[in-house]
C-alpha cells in the first residue's frame, strides 16, 4: 500500500473480521472538518469495539453530498484538510477512497447523493457520484437512481412517514423488486421510540433498513458522525472495496444489524431547532 510516495506494511495488527458503515454521513461547509474527520473515526472505532476487537473490524463511511456540496471529490482530490499524520491512500480506486489514520488504521469513504422529490421526500443515491435531478416525483426519482447505478435508499424523516407520504413510500416498496430500495434509520429518530410501522413491515418482507448518523447543516453537528452505523459480518476487501461495499449492502440475506446511538427526545428537539433556526437565518432578506 503506497501512501504519499511511501510503501506501508498490513494497516491490521490482527486479520479483519466485520464491516462497520455509517450509511448517512454529511461534510458540511459549516462543520469544523478536522473536528469532524477526528470525531468520525473516533466513533466508529468505539463502536467497532463493541463487536470485538476494535482493530478487527473495517471502518467506512458513505459521503452524502446535496446539489451545493461535492464533499467526495473534495477528499477525493486532497482540497479538504485532513489532521495531522492523517494520508489519503494512492491506490484509491474509482468509487471508493482510502484514508489512513494517525495510527495507520484504514477508513474508507464511498459517495452518495441526496434528492428531495416532487412530493418532499428525500431519496438517498448510495455509491454514485452521478448527479440526479430533485423535484421529479418519487416514482421516477427511484428509478433514476438506479439507472445512475446507486443503490436508492429513503432514509427516516420526521413528518415525512405518515400521511399520504407514508402511504407513497409504502408503495415503492412494493415495487422494490424492480429497483431495490431500501430504508434508512438514521441517528434523528428519538431513542425509544418504536420502531415505525413502515420499517417493520419492510423488515418483514426482506427490505434492508440501514443506520446512519444523518448529521444536519449546523455547526456542532459534525460530532455526530459516526455515532449510528450498521455492522456487518461480512468484511470490506481493501483490494477492492467499492465492488466489495456494494455486494455488502445489496446482500439482503447477509447478517447485520444496526450499531451505536440515536439521540434522545430532547437532544432530537434541539438538533431539529437548531436546523430550523439556520435555515430561517439563510431564507432572512
Amino acid at each position: 500500500m503506497k501512501i504519499l510516495g511511501l510503501t506501508l506494511s498490513s494497516c491490521y495488527s490482527v486479520s479483519p473480521m466485520g464491516t462497520i458503515v455509517d450509511t448517512h454521513f454529511h461534510l458540511y461547509p459549516c462543520f469544523d472538518i478536522i473536528r469532524a474527520f477526528l470525531t468520525l473515526s473516533s466513533n466508529l472505532t468505539r463502536l467497532s469495539g463493541e463487536t470485538g476487537p476494535s482493530e478487527s473490524t473495517v471502518r467506512a463511511a458513505i459521503v452524502i453530498d446535496r446539489d451545493d456540496t461535492n464533499t467526495y471529490e473534495r477528499i477525493a482530490d486532497g482540497s479538504l484538510p485532513l489532521p495531522d499524520r492523517w494520508a489519503r491512500s494512492l491506490d484509491s480506486v474509482p468509487g471508493a477512497i482510502r484514508i489512513d489514520d494517525a495510527e495507520a488504521r484504514p477508513l474508507f469513504f464511498f459517495p452518495g447523493r441526496q434528492i428531495l422529490t416532487a412530493e418532499r421526500i428525500e431519496i438517498l443515491a448510495l455509491l454514485t457520484t452521478r448527479s440526479i435531478p430533485g423535484g421529479a416525483p418519487s416514482v421516477e426519482t427511484v428509478t433514476n437512481v438506479s439507472e445512475a447505478g446507486g443503490i436508492p435508499l429513503i432514509p427516516w424523516s420526521a413528518g415525512r412517514w405518515i400521511g399520504d407520504r407514508g402511504r407513497l413510500i409504502r408503495s415503492l416498496l412494493e415495487r422494490r423488486a424492480d429497483s431495490g430500495l431500501i430504508l434508512g434509520d438514521t441517528s434523528l429518530r428519538p431513542s425509544f421510540f418504536p420502531r415505525p410501522a413502515i420499517m417493520r413491515a419492510a423488515e418483514q418482507n426482506g427490505t434492508t433498513v440501514l443506520a446512519g448518523s444523518d448529521p444536519l447543516p449546523v455547526p456542532g453537528e459534525e460530532l455526530c458522525g459516526g455515532s449510528y452505523a450498521s455492522y456487518f459480518s461480512d468484511t470490506l476487501s481493501p483490494d477492492d472495496p467499492s465492488t466489495s461495499i456494494r455486494k455488502i449492502l445489496s446482500d439482503t440475506n447477509g447478517p447485520f444489524r444496526s450499531i451505536g446511538r440515536r439521540s434522545n427526545p430532547i437532544r432530537t428537539l434541539g438538533r431539529l431547532l437548531a436546523h430550523e433556526r439556520s435555515e430561517r437565518a439563510l431564507r432572512a432578506p
